[in-house]
């Protein structure tokens, strides 16, 4: 490798987490300054979450740089603590002995969660349109976005941190990708011949009953009018990560906590993308460990998909306790597992399946997830999202194409992308009606009683670091060159004899003129917009036409989370989202 530290394109490699991963290239991270100097090449990082729960502002020891080159390019990474997908109340437990008749007090071994957490977010530094989700808890693993392409990230495999400190990672994206096998993901509605709609009708034929025969604490007339829902709320869902003994073998020389943590942050962030339309918490709450699997009662996982899901599912309820107030309680269950799973038809191109439209279904609300490195993150996604009722993203299906104009893949596409970004509209639609129709009332949660979340102040890069330091940063003992006022597009910088060069353009924040800054390549008004946004409420539409010429109908009116729309990681609105008005009430002739 060049200068010991720099970038080199590799034909095969294998990841530490990822295996078979054919081209990317390899790099060597380094951890600089605030003002951008080397600081080491020691990668690994912790802090205590409940120190950081109770920080007011972004501090030196909050924000961390980190320099990725890559594709020919100096990428700083700048990093802040992300643990609100982490329960405070987090359970761990390892069922380890081998006789089948030994108590459960000796089979269950409760291990206490590490408090000393490793889990960041942040983004490329001058590139508005990244975001990045990491661990560093053994050199840097996760995944950054930049623009509309996503790049995995892990240290390679039997790599260890060398005498000076450098740990050699491999980088990869969406043209790279592993060998191991085909990434199509198909889940029950894809080979069961019910489909997404049977499931539908299904689970919402089981709580219209339950609420009928009085087993639910709604009644028929809360039940009548759940189901049309006009608010837009805020729901967690509580996840149970269960591993098999196939996984636990292969992963022999890692910290099973902090790999499943990190996936689970991705999985995470994908459910705070905007473009889903609603307010969506993952909150992992229990983390299972079968090390001798057989001698669960009522438990057989095997490379039957459709056999292991179903037995998994009536497994896992008895491991639920039934009061959602209770510490250890979850909403959905999630198997992870390595072993090469097939469906009817040895089918064995799919990496998950899952219940659809089952997440507040104790009989159902469970998925399987085979473990292929990092791009588990994406799966576990795909399958949580199958139980909150989409149907794949395809065009017979839904009606919404597996990919997004930028060819960027969609979360619930059937091809499992590593250059996944965004939800598409079928599965907004899908989402938003699963909570309208009340079927994800379970998944309601105040806010207030979850973990608290980082609330650090949203000062652009370029604010704090004027032209000419990003000007240095590109070249050395360069200066700034003022040539043209509002230029947004470019950073000029004199490198000398007159000449002036420009290989990026400022980072937002960067002032362009007096009370003016840059922002995504143009010079606004200074505060004229956040890197966060947070949603807010249209105006209400016109009411539609009445549904009944007499005898009395209702008139429908709907507002969109668009004043402003939620960008950069912003909130979703919450509230009202439709109204109803009675019309046509005279009686008929």
């Amino acid at each position: 490798m060049r200068n010991g530290n720099c970038v080199e394109y590799n034909v095969y490699s294998l990841g530490k987490y990822t295996r078979d991963i054919s081209g990317g290239e390899l790099l060597i991270p380094h951890r600089v300054n605030d003002d951008g100097t080397f600081h080491s090449f020691d990668l690994s990082h912790f802090y205590d979450s409940e120190e950081e729960n109770g920080r007011n502002k972004r501090s030196t020891k909050s924000t961390l740089r980190f320099v990725l080159l890559f594709h020919g390019r100096r990428h700083l990474l700048v990093l802040e603590p992300y643990h609100e997908f982490i329960s405070r109340s987090l359970s761990i437990e390892r069922r380890s002995i081998a006789d089948p008749t030994s108590s459960f007090r000796d089979r269950v071994n409760f291990v206490k969660p590490n408090e000393q957490k490793c889990y960041y977010r942040g983004a490329i530094e001058k590139m508005s349109n990244s975001r990045a989700i990491v661990s560093l808890c053994d050199g840097v693993v996760g995944y950054i976005n930049i623009d509309d392409d996503t790049y995995f990230i892990e240290p390679l495999l039997k790599d260890t941190p060398h005498i000076n400190g450098k740990y050699v990672h491999v980088i990869y994206g969406k043209n790279i990708g592993t060998n191991r096998k085909n990434r199509n993901s198909l889940t029950n509605d894809c080979f069961l011949k019910d489909g997404w709609e049977k499931s539908w009708y299904n689970q919402f034929f089981r709580v219209q009953s339950k609420a009928a025969v009085g087993t639910s604490k709604l009644d028929k007339r809360e039940i009548n009018e759940r189901n049309f829902k006009t608010h837009s709320l805020f729901y967690s869902i509580k996840i149970a990560i269960i591993v098999d003994r196939t996984f636990l073998n292969f992963h022999t020389n890692i910290n099973h906590e902090q790999y499943l943590l990190t996936i689970m942050s991705m999985v995470s962030n994908l459910y705070h993308e905007s473009s889903i339309g609603n307010r969506i918490d993952i909150i992992v709450e229990r983390i299972v460990y079968l090390e001798v699997e057989e001698n669960e009662p009522n438990l057989h996982i095997s490379r039957n998909a459709e056999k292991t899901l179903e037995s998994f599912s009536g497994w896992v309820k008895k491991l639920n306790p039934t009061d959602p107030q209770n510490p250890s309680h979850f909403n959905v269950a999630v198997l992870v597992t390595r072993r090469d799973i097939c469906a009817e038809g040895n089918n064995c191109d799919i990496l998950g399946l899952a219940y659809v439209a089952a997440a507040c279904d104790p009989d159902k609300a469970a998925c399987i997830s085979e473990d292929s490195g990092l791009l588990l993150g994406v799966v576990i996604a795909h399958e949580i999202g199958h139980t909150l009722g989409c149907a794949h993203d395809s065009e017979n299906i839904s009606g919404c194409p597996s990919q997004d104009s930028d060819d960027s893949f969609f979360v619930m596409s059937p091809i499992v992308s590593i250059n996944t970004i965004r939800w598409s509209l079928c599965s907004r639609k899908f989402i938003t009606s699963f909570f309208e129709s009340g079927l994800g009332e379970c998944l309601r949660n105040d806010p207030n009683n979850l973990p608290k979340k980082y609330k650090y102040p949203k000062l652009l890069p370029g604010a704090i670091y004027d032209a000419n330091f990003q000007c240095q940063m590109d070249y050395a003992n360069s200066t700034f060159c003022d040539l043209q006022e509002e230029d947004c597009e470019n950073l000029w910088c004199n490198v000398g004899k007159n000449t002036c060069k420009t290989k990026s353009p400022p980072a937002d924040g960067t002032k362009c003129a007096e009370g003016k800054w840059c922002l995504r390549k143009k010079c606004v008004k200074v505060n004229s917009n956040k890197q966060a946004v947070n949603g807010g409420w249209g105006t209400w539409g016109p009411y539609g036409s009445c549904s009944h010429k007499c005898g009395g109908g209702i008139q429908l009116a709907e507002r969109e989370c668009n004043n402003p729309a939620p960008k950069n990681g912003g909130k979703y609105c919450t509230g009202e989202r439709k109204k109803y008005n009675v019309c046509n009430a005279q009686v008929s002739e």
